[in-house]
């Protein structure tokens, strides 16, 4: 290859951009993740594979920063060349080069002692490596995962998915990478997400719990009398008929969870109410001197709506309990 200079500062420019956007995506991720692992612990299902997670995106963060450091470090005016140094290793282990796939963009590599290395487990052949690799991107950050695929691998034009199969389908337990860079870790039920999960994407929240052919119910904890509770409330919620009835919040508890999802209860449920958020429903536009996400007051504030022209108005009122109060307007 005979690159100019100048092409090659281009090369690196579209590179680096690449990087950044990448490396955004997974600050990003890592952000959704350290909050799920701090409010969450080991007793909650699933934990530790999102803990696992977690590692994988600080290792490729962590790979990403120092490219963008070296490539930072190249100035405008500084002369660029292409020199070619062939050095492969499997995890630590160093390896010979086999053969060259021109044509699917792979290399057959062999250890220089020609074992396999420790916690390296694959059951592809050559043959099956590049038959899959003729359904996948022939992106590095792609065919590095290549290592970790087995005969199970079912790709297509969105990613693959790497797991237990059934009839050709995700059956059982399994991850699903996605081209995107979203990724999904759990259970399938003929090729739908079904039952505990996790799935994660560049500028996406976490959704960890309970999923039913495809759609996420809601998140799977180990519900105790050690946790912080809260709920959200409307106005609608004590009116009937037109007519507002009074919330007694000295008695005002947490006595049911629900039947959307399942869920793993230690004790009883009898909760008390430690936060509260206050939703304006049917789109109403709350207008208000300050809003702010969270506040924290040593009384209960409810929006009560007063009708002003075509659109409501809310007011505080005051009640004696002590809670921190949301506002979602």
């Amino acid at each position: 290859m005979n690159l100019k200079s100048d092409k090659l500062h281009g090369i690196l420019r579209k590179i680096f951009i690449k990087i950044d956007n990448e490396l955004g995506g997974l600050e990003a991720q890592h952000n959704e993740l350290r909050y799920y692992l701090r409010i969450h612990n080991v007793q909650d299902y699933g934990y530790n594979s999102i803990a696992a997670y977690e590692q994988t995106v600080v290792h490729r963060m962590d790979s990403l920063a120092k490219l963008i450091k070296v490539l930072r470090a190249i100035k405008p005016g500084n002369k660029l060349r292409v020199r070619q140094i062939n050095n492969y290793f499997v995890g630590k282990e160093s390896c010979n080069r086999l053969a060259i796939y021109p044509s699917a963009g792979a290399i057959l590599l062999q250890t220089q002692h020609k074992r396999t290395p420790l916690r390296i487990h694959t059951r592809l052949t050559p043959s099956d490596a590049l038959e899959l690799l003729k359904k996948l991107s022939s992106t590095p950050e792609r065919c590095s995962m290549l290592a970790e695929m087995s005969l199970n691998a079912i790709a297509d034009s969105a990613g693959f998915y790497i797991g237990e199969t059934k009839g050709g389908k995700p059956e059982g337990y399994g991850q699903r990478y996605g081209r995107n860079g979203s990724y999904y870790e759990g259970h399938w039920v003929k090729g739908m997400r079904d039952g505990f999960g996790f799935y994660i994407a560049p500028y996406e929240y976490l959704q960890a719990g309970e999923w039913k052919a495809n759609v996420f119910k809601g998140e799977r904890l180990t519900y105790t009398a050690e946790r912080i509770y809260g709920i959200d409330i409307s106005r609608h919620q004590h009116e009937q008929k037109g007519k507002l009835y009074d919330i007694n919040w000295d008695k005002l508890r947490i006595t049911h969870l629900g039947t959307l999802s399942n869920k793993k209860i230690k004790g009883r449920v009898d909760y008390p109410v430690s936060f509260i958020y206050i939703k304006s429903t049917e789109a109403v536009r709350c207008s208000m001197p300050t809003m702010l996400p969270i506040i924290s007051r040593p009384e209960y504030m409810e929006c009560v709506p007063e009708p002003i022209t075509s659109s409501l108005q809310y007011r505080l009122v005051l009640h004696k309990p002590n809670f921190s109060c949301g506002i979602a307007c």
